[in-house]
């Protein structure tokens, strides 16, 4: 049975010390050369709302999203990731941390951070470990194992997790209005002390586009917009409680226009089609919301 989302902001602690239809035949051969599946995705004007800025939202509806956050790794490479069902418990990327086409580890979890603003401050919460990844290395990455458990070594503090409402990620329909919430590379802004580049979090609604497995989806596509970063970030319902349906999986965008985005800080716009203008997301089904679901049964 499906899960409304509890998301309501709490006490403030301060965090611990820093220690469609068809099938794709388990592949991206039906809608694109594997190249173009890579973490960088692109902006879109199919979107049912215009994107706007989490920061620039009313202070409740800030609240409803508290949970979305950022893993940030000393190799780079940031990713969007959510806290999900447990205090302790986040959903993301698997290649987060290993690379979709050679298999090889990018980034060792435990090196990883949980970094999350709330009510203005910025706690960071070490990894602990990867509880669970779709990968299976050495066996090529499938798009449709695009995701991964990660506990963390503190739980935290101030945010109520994202629920998961399995009965809608089951019964995903073409033209369901959904919600996307990430970081990314879209409205980049430049930190005035350090130089270091900010990837603020956004909010963005649309339908989805295309479903892939029957009858239970494993993959899906929808013209949602957001930029490199925002891989491992929520897919929503659009609720005034939203509960989880899956995770941002990655897209296909030119560099020029990434380039353009780095420097202008602005989303491009272009136009949905399969291999254009669309994100993928993994939904919380089969291998993936069995997982998260044990893990959420642990410590």
């Amino acid at each position: 049975m499906g899960i409304a989302s509890k998301l309501l902001l709490t006490t403030i602690f301060a965090a611990p010390p820093l220690g469609a239809q068809g099938n794709i035949n388990a592949d991206l051969r039906d809608i694109g050369d594997l190249r173009r599946y890579i973490h960088k995705t692109a902006s879109y004007n199919e979107e049912i709302i215009p994107r706007k800025l989490v920061a620039s939202m009313a202070r409740q509806d800030q609240e409803r999203v508290a949970a979305t956050a950022q893993i940030k790794c000393p190799g780079g490479r940031d990713t969007s990731a959510q806290v999900t069902l447990k205090d302790n418990l986040i959903t993301t990327a698997a290649h987060a941390f290993t690379d979709r086409d050679t298999c090889k580890q990018v980034n060792d979890p435990k090196t990883c951070s949980f970094v999350i603003r709330i009510a203005g401050k910025t706690l960071v919460y070490p990894i602990a470990d990867r509880v669970a990844q779709g990968f299976q290395c050495p066996t090529l990455p499938r798009p449709r194992d695009d995701w991964a458990v990660v506990r963390l070594k503190y739980s935290v503090a101030g945010v109520e997790p994202y629920l998961i409402d399995e009965n809608k990620a089951r019964n995903l329909a073409i033209g369901d209005r959904v919600v996307t919430v990430s970081h990314s590379m879209d409205f980049n802004r430049t930190y005035a002390k350090d130089g270091a580049m900010i990837l603020p979090k956004h909010y963005g609604t649309c339908a989805v586009a295309k479903l892939y497995g029957r009858p239970v989806p494993y993959f899906m596509s929808a013209p949602c917009g957001c930029s490199e970063g925002c891989s491992g970030g929520s897919l929503l319902t659009d609720e005034a409680r939203p509960a989880l349906l899956g995770v941002v999986s990655s897209n296909a965008e030119t560099d020029e226009q990434r380039n353009k985005e780095i420097n202008t800080g602005k989303p491009v716009k272009v136009p949905y089609g399969e291999l254009t203008g669309t994100t993928y997301f993994v939904p919380f089904t089969g291998d993936f919301l069995r997982a998260v679901k044990k893990a959420a049964d642990g410590p």
